[in-house]
């Protein structure tokens, strides 16, 4: 699929890719659009999104733009200022596809604290942790399980990064990426 916007007039054109040839290899920079943009089904379109700290629906499937399938990503740098700090609720019938995490400027533990874990408060490591606290340190995760209720994510000082520590992580700051399938509900007959 190549797209292309006419500078003169903003429109956007989406060709198969043999048409590739005749329009070369089209690059957007900067571009805003508003409303809505819709594909015949079998088109194939690719979004990217960084996220915000207030999630942003990057894409969704369904009939109309309230409802169906949503693909959220939420990102946000948290300075942690407790041994648990929280990140995103992510809603029930979710399922989270990735979590990833770097420490932007180092932190500080103490005590049995010597790394971080990015899960739920009886799971801290269940989307990830970093055996240290140093700048750079990084977690990844993927994977599809879907879960029946609402999950509170939460950035926890850990000691070996599965177990709770015993200090507050204090200075220093963690980005944190989620990127998760939620279910909006039909709208409405």
């Amino acid at each position: 699929m190549v797209t292309k916007v006419d500078a003169s007039t903003g429109s956007v054109l989406l060709a198969p890719t043999f048409f590739q040839g005749i329009y070369g290899s089209p690059s957007l920079s900067d571009p805003t659009l508003t409303g809505t943009l819709s594909a015949q089904d079998g088109s194939l379109l690719q979004f990217l999104g960084a996220g915000a700290s207030t999630g942003d629906v990057i894409s969704r499937i369904g009939a109309s733009p309230s409802e169906g399938l949503e693909l959220v990503v939420y990102e946000e740098t948290i300075s942690p200022a407790a041994i648990e700090t929280s990140v995103v609720n992510v809603p029930a019938f979710s399922m989270v596809l990735a979590v990833q995490s770097n420490v932007e400027t180092a932190l500080t533990g103490g005590g049995t604290t010597d790394s971080y874990g990015i899960g739920t408060s009886a799971d801290p490591d269940k989307y990830g942790s970093s055996s240290t606290l140093t700048q750079n340190s990084k977690s990844n995760y993927i994977g599809a399980t879907p879960n029946a209720s609402s999950e509170q994510i939460v950035l926890t000082g850990t000691s070996g990064g599965a177990v709770a520590g015993d200090t507050a992580l204090t200075v220093g700051s963690v980005r944190i990426r989620v990127v998760y399938y939620t279910l909006s509900s039909l709208d409405n007959a």
